[in-house]
């Protein structure tokens, strides 16, 4: 499936392509995840565990290379390891339509990612989007308007111990709704968890998904950008006294953009949210921070990139989240990170 460009969409006289039904296809009992990182790569798992074929597109053969050394996917969870054999393909080595789709990616690389696999994308495929951010669900929507758009938000703890061996730290929950959330019906939530890793990881839906979303994002914008450009765990936050004052402003700028929006019932007090996040993750180090040391380019502009727009938009003044949003851009990066 093509995106949509803007020329696509104001153009009279575009042609439509051949149509590639996901309901035709006969790979349909299968899903492909791009990203493989530790939630890719913690749900491919956990997919081949409930025999659900999963396959992950990765970007090259060096990837394949290293999961071949690896002998597998290997899965630490509880105390036990599980080896498992997830196929692997790179973007040009897809030869069938994708009808179901998971995204890992980090926010930045959504459309990039798509963009690899869009020849591949029948047009009604179903995306379930894992990701920290928002911005990306309404870019996916407007590029893709006759695919099955799907947000999950999740509280499981994973990370790479090295590459395609994942650790399950922390077993937490993963709610997942329909994008925008007016389409959504009990019909297809249920049929999607059917078909999803339900014994393996703690899966529910929500017909409101969006202002889980924009609780989960205000929570990062509170906690990751001053623990990264300070190098601290969540904890320091309220712990570090010229840090929390800064905490305490950042959440005041937040809670005048979700008044401003009409967002602030849905979410509340920015700053007792964010107490309660840092004390109950206080020694947690922020994926930000982490970002940061490892010098990988960051989400900041999926999560308080996104409060700025929000900000603009209502002729708010946020210089705090401002000033945060120009010192993270400007981090050096490491591209092969």
């Amino acid at each position: 499936m093509k995106p949509n460009t803007a020329a696509d969409i104001f153009s009279k006289q575009s042609i439509m392509p051949r149509s590639r039904s996901a309901k035709q296809n006969l790979a349909a009992s299968a899903w492909y995840i791009l990203g493989a990182g530790a939630i890719g790569c913690l749900w491919a798992a956990s997919l081949q565990q409930q025999n659900i074929r999963a396959t992950l597109v990765v970007r090259d053969e060096k990837s394949i290379d290293l999961y071949n050394t690896n002998g597998g996917l290997s899965l630490n969870r509880d105390q036990q390891t599980v080896m498992l054999a997830a196929e692997l393909v790179t973007p040009t080595q897809i030869d069938q339509p994708i009808s179901r789709l998971i995204v890992a990616t980090k926010a930045q690389h959504t459309l990039e990612a798509l963009a690899s696999i869009a020849d591949n994308l029948a047009d009604d495929a179903t995306i379930l989007l894992l990701q920290n951010g928002m911005g990306q669900q309404q870019a996916v929507v407007e590029q893709y308007p006759s695919t099955q758009l799907y947000c999950g938000i999740s509280t499981d703890g994973a990370y790479v111990a090295s590459p395609f061996n994942i650790i399950h730290a922390g077993a937490g929950n993963t709610v997942i709704g329909r994008f925008p959330e007016q389409l959504s019906n009990d019909r297809q939530l249920t049929a999607l968890l059917d078909d999803l890793p339900n014994q393996q990881l703690s899966l529910e839906t929500s017909h409101h998904i969006e202002p889980l979303l924009l609780k989960k994002v205000l929570i990062n914008t509170l906690i990751n950008p001053l623990t990264a450009v300070h190098q601290c765990r969540n904890g320091d936050l309220l712990a570090l006294p010229d840090v929390y004052l800064q905490l305490q402003q950042l959440a005041a700028e937040v809670d005048q953009v979700t008044r401003a929006a009409g967002h602030y019932h849905a979410v509340g007090s920015a700053l007792e949210l964010a107490r309660e996040v840092a004390t109950a993750t206080a020694n947690n180090r922020s994926s930000m921070l982490q970002d940061r040391q490892a010098g990988r380019r960051t989400e900041i502009d999926y999560i308080l990139g996104y409060f700025c727009r929000l900000a603009e938009k209502n002729n708010i003044a946020t210089p705090l989240c401002d000033a945060l949003l120009n010192m993270v851009r400007q981090w050096p990066v490491n591209d092969q990170a």
